[in-house]
C-alpha cells in the first residue's frame, strides 16, 4: 500500500469515527434536552415550585420527593376515614333496621310486659352507664340501640295510651 492510499484509509477511518462521535454527541444532546424539559415539566406541576422561576434539578427532586410523601399521607388518612364512614353507616344502618322493625314490628300483639320491663331496665342501665339525664336530648349521632329501643317503647306506650282514649 502506498502512503496515500494509507493516508486515504486514516482519513476515511477517522470521518467515519467522527461521524460515529458526532451521531453520539447528537443523540445525547436530544437525551438531555427530553430529560430538562420533563424536569421542568415536573417543577410546573408541583405546586411549592409555581413560585420559583428555575428550580435546579436537586430542588424539583426534593420536592417530588416531599410531595409523594404527603400525597400517600393524605391517602392513607382517607382511607381510614372512609372505613371508618364505612363502619358508621353500617351502625346507622343497624339501629335503622332495628328502628323500623320496632315501628313496624311482623306480629300485631304489643310487646309483652316481661319484655317490656326488661327493656326498660336495659335502658335505665343503658342511661345510668351514660348518665344521661331525662331533659337532656342526646345527639342522634351518639344513640345507643338500647335508646333507640327505649325512645321506640316510650311512643308505643304513647301510641296505646292515645287509642284508649278514643
Amino acid at each position: 500500500m502506498t502512503r496515500s492510499a494509507t493516508a486515504w484509509v486514516v482519513q476515511e477511518c477517522e470521518t467515519a469515527l467522527e461521524d460515529r462521535r458526532s451521531a453520539h454527541n447528537a443523540l445525547e444532546r436530544q437525551r438531555r434536552e427530553h430529560l430538562n424539559a420533563r424536569f421542568q415539566e415536573l417543577a410546573r406541576t408541583l405546586p411549592s415550585l409555581q413560585s420559583v422561576r428555575r428550580p435546579s434539578k436537586s430542588m424539583i427532586v426534593s420536592k417530588s420527593l416531599d410531595y409523594v410523601m404527603q400525597s400517600n399521607t393524605r391517602e392513607s388518612r382517607y382511607v381510614s376515614e372512609i372505613l371508618d364512614l364505612r363502619r358508621r353507616n353500617e351502625q346507622l344502618r343497624q339501629q335503622a333496621a332495628l328502628l323500623h322493625s320496632y315501628k313496624y314490628p311482623t306480629s300485631s300483639s304489643p310487646p309483652s310486659s316481661s319484655s317490656s320491663s326488661s327493656l326498660s331496665l336495659q335502658v335505665q342501665e343503658q342511661q345510668q352507664h351514660l348518665n344521661l339525664s331525662q331533659t337532656t336530648m342526646p345527639d342522634p349521632f351518639t344513640l345507643t340501640p338500647a335508646m333507640i329501643l327505649s325512645k321506640i317503647h316510650q311512643q308505643q306506650q304513647e301510641d296505646r295510651r292515645g287509642h284508649r282514649r278514643s
